[in-house]
């Protein structure tokens, strides 16, 4: 299975307008695709969007700020969930040695 990795630099607005909109997706194929995104995509209408007209999956990230919803996530039942994996890994930002 091939995949698509989306990124744009985040535009200056005087709206709250979210800078990538789900216009710039429309021409994507996201039937069955399970579509990830930080914290600034996740509002309602972009939710909404990608399940009912693009048949796609999302991995959503919840602040705080959306109260509501991060309040219904919290009381989810987390413990109870098995996990299918777990990996831990570090990262580093240094330049790594070229060729």
């Amino acid at each position: 299975m091939a995949g698509i990795c989306w990124t744009t630099s985040r535009s200056v607005s005087s709206t709250t307008r979210p800078a990538t909109s789900p216009n710039c997706w429309d021409p994507l194929d996201l039937a069955g695709a399970v579509v990830t995104f930080d914290a600034l995509r996740t509002v309602r209408a972009n939710l909404t969007w990608l399940v009912k007209d693009k048949k796609a999956h999302y991995i959503a990230i919840v602040k705080g700020n959306q109260s509501l919803l991060y309040a219904q996530i919290r009381t989810l039942p987390w413990r109870q969930i098995p996990s299918g994996d777990c990996a831990r890994e570090r990262g580093t930002a240094a330049p790594r040695p070229g060729p």
